[in-house]
């Protein structure tokens, strides 16, 4: 008990609580998303765009590979801009920032706070306005994501749980690499990707979430991005009111196929590794699931009180222990989430380590040790640390706001997250690790067993 009290003093002495800050959510013509984090005390602007598209939109119009494409050829020219011209603008007033996933491209500039409306047009008319797609810059995108790729594959960690989400989503789009495939990179072209963009980010403004947070008014923002997007030449944004249907992807499964053979990815390496990996919700069944599963994960793989650390002194059958380091993450995705257990350095087989993974959390899934009091409230404690140290600064705050609006949780779960932790029960987390653990587990080693 005096380690959990001593382990939530520090975590909250680290985190620094924003004063002051409000949040305000409303929406754009064509049904885009604006969030507006005002923050008295910030002397910058961040101004943020969300465009939610990735591989379920690839597996449906048969194009893989074109999101990760188009999120590095954005800022490679504009129907108002040259790509010179838009790095010169960008460069005087602040700095671009672009960051993609499976599930989304973001966009973000900081600028001072005296700099805010020409930031905003800047990034605004550049980078929402239809990309020309030259071939020079389809061309520099795809040699940056092939170092992406290098660099994924030279992180033992990342590319064993790259290779072990993949065979797991093998028949789901959630399976698809959002850094595409080496032949399907060299096959597009501009036009590709020019029919890509107008059939997703180019047709449809829901889509879209814009977040503006520093010192600025909710009414001052939404003017702002407002005769930004209006002088820009974004096809949705003029569209307004004609939205197509949405058709939400095709999930093929909410657990680790049957008979599912464990990956052995054959690498020679001093640190060997083993992994173990369930199927969890996606961000779109809900809030209240979503922030379930952070208490979830926390429980078992949360801090040095959680239940997997303490295989780090002896395994389930108390012989050896099971390894050097042993952590928990969740790899969330909108419709399908991964939940992977990992262990560096294995003592015993690769074999026992993860047998002492999948005994603990049975353990948890059928009730013969489940959660206590006491293990729910050191959880809680450790998230609301951990979020709000992770969140320090300005660009950070931004990001998280626009990340839970595109991905189906929205902005609240950002701004109120911890009274969305506080209400979770040990009758709920004890609901959601049966759902998870009760189910079939994948296995992936590295290294000589």
């Amino acid at each position: 008990m005096k380690r959990f009290f001593t382990m939530a003093v520090l975590f909250f002495a680290l985190a620094v609580t924003v004063r002051g800050q409000t949040t305000t959510v409303r929406e754009l013509p064509g049904g885009a998303t604006l969030i507006v984090s005002q923050e008295p005390n910030e002397t910058n602007v961040v101004i943020e765009a969300f465009f939610r598209v990735g591989v379920a939109d690839e597996n449906a119009a048969g194009e893989n590979g074109s999101s990760a494409l188009l999120a590095r050829t954005w800022a490679g020219g504009g129907a108002n801009r040259s790509a010179w011209l838009l790095a010169r603008d960008i460069g005087k007033f602040g700095a671009l920032g672009v960051w993609s996933t499976g599930d989304y491209i973001e966009l973000w500039t900081l600028s001072g706070a005296a700099e805010r409306d020409i930031a905003a047009q800047t990034l605004l008319q550049n980078i929402v306005s239809t990309p020309l797609f030259l071939p020079g810059a389809v061309e520099n995108a795809r040699r940056d994501i092939e170092r992406e790729r290098s660099l994924r594959t030279d992180g033992l960690l990342t590319e064993a749980i790259h290779r072990l989400r993949g065979r797991v989503f093998v028949a789901s789009p959630a399976g698809r690499d959002p850094l595409s495939d080496p032949a399907s990179l060299t096959g597009a072209t501009p036009a590709s990707l020019r029919r890509f963009y107008a059939k997703t980010v180019g047709a449809d403004a829901r889509r879209a979430v814009f977040v503006v947070a520093g010192n600025i008014e909710a009414d001052d923002a939404e003017r702002m991005i407002r005769s930004s997007l209006a002088a820009g030449d974004w096809q949705a944004w003029r569209d307004a009111g004609k939205s197509p249907e949405t058709v939400a992807p095709s999930v093929a499964t909410d657990a680790v196929p049957e008979g599912l053979k464990p990956l052995d990815l054959r690498r020679t390496a001093p640190n060997r590794l083993a992994l173990v990996g369930f199927v969890a919700p996606g961000t779109t069944e809900g809030a209240k699931t979503a922030a379930t599963l952070h208490v979830l994960d926390a429980v078992v793989g949360g801090g040095k009180d959680c239940r997997l650390f303490a295989l780090r002194d002896r395994s389930v059958d108390e012989a050896l222990p099971v390894g050097y380091d042993i952590v928990s993450r969740i790899e969330a995705g909108r419709e399908q989430s991964l939940w992977v257990a990992s262990v560096s350095g294995t003592i015993p087989s690769s074999q026992v380590a993860q047998d002492s993974i999948v005994a603990t959390l049975r353990a948890l899934a059928d009730g013969s040790r489940p959660v206590t009091e006491d293990e729910l409230a050191r959880a809680k404690a450790f998230l609301k640390g951990k979020h709000r140290r992770e969140r320090q600064r300005l660009s950070e705050r931004a990001s998280a706001l626009g990340y839970a609006q595109v991905m189906g949780l929205g902005a609240k779960f950002e701004s109120d997250y911890d009274a969305q932790i506080d209400a979770i029960t040990a009758a709920e987390v004890s609901a959601l690790a049966k759902r998870i653990f009760h189910s079939n587990a994948a296995y992936a080693a590295t290294g000589t067993p």
